[in-house]
């Protein structure tokens, strides 16, 4: 290698290293925004499974609806729930997913998806036991009944386990369950 390539070389390299800089920076950014914002974190989480599972246009910051299913003429509102002591030090868990009509309760979309975390104790008394997750799609005139109000906002609790399911989100397992497959099957592109 000649001299003027191997400045050619460490030059190149010098590129490299500052894009490589840049995009750390801006990388980290974006993990500090997710650490400190945990619910936006989740949201994501629940949106780009059900787009990669369905497809469809996802929404700008602060639409209306999370998804758009241009093809099937559908928005769709997505909410996504890790599990949670019902009551502290206590076996029970349960899904709360909030803000189910938004900050400002202006949402507007034709479904309801609600993704949770299984709970591995009751996997076999989910519908897709297969799943890593338990799945609903509610239509928007049928989530009012399953919500209550916590603050400002409508919010669904639901216990994990299915048999002792009592709260306003009881339906959701009889009712309202669906299975990936029958997801995609019914808004798939």
């Amino acid at each position: 290698m000649s001299i003027a390539e191997d400045i050619d070389l460490v030059q190149a390299l010098r590129t490299r290293v500052a894009t490589l800089e840049a995009e750390n920076t801006s990388l980290r950014a974006k993990l500090d925004l997710f650490e400190q914002h945990s619910t936006l974190a989740k949201g994501i989480k629940g949106e780009r499974i059900i787009v990669t599972l369905l497809g469809g246009t996802p929404s700008a910051k602060n639409a209306p609806h999370d998804i758009e299913l241009k093809e099937r003429d559908l928005l769709l509102e997505v909410k996504y729930a890790n599990l949670n002591l019902a009551v502290p030090h206590s076996a029970t868990q349960r899904w709360v997913w909030s803000k189910i009509f938004g900050e400002a309760g202006k949402k507007n979309y034709q479904r309801l998806i609600l993704v949770g975390d299984i709970d591995l104790r009751y996997r076999e008394s989910y519908m897709d036991s297969d799943s890593p997750y338990v799945l609903f799609d509610i239509p928007y005139e049928d989530a009012v009944p399953l919500t209550i109000k916590t603050g400002r906002y409508r919010s669904i609790s639901l216990t994990t386990n299915p048999a002792k399911a009592k709260s306003a989100g009881a339906p959701l397992f009889g009712k309202y369950q669906i299975t990936f497959q029958d997801l995609e099957s019914r808004y798939g592109l």
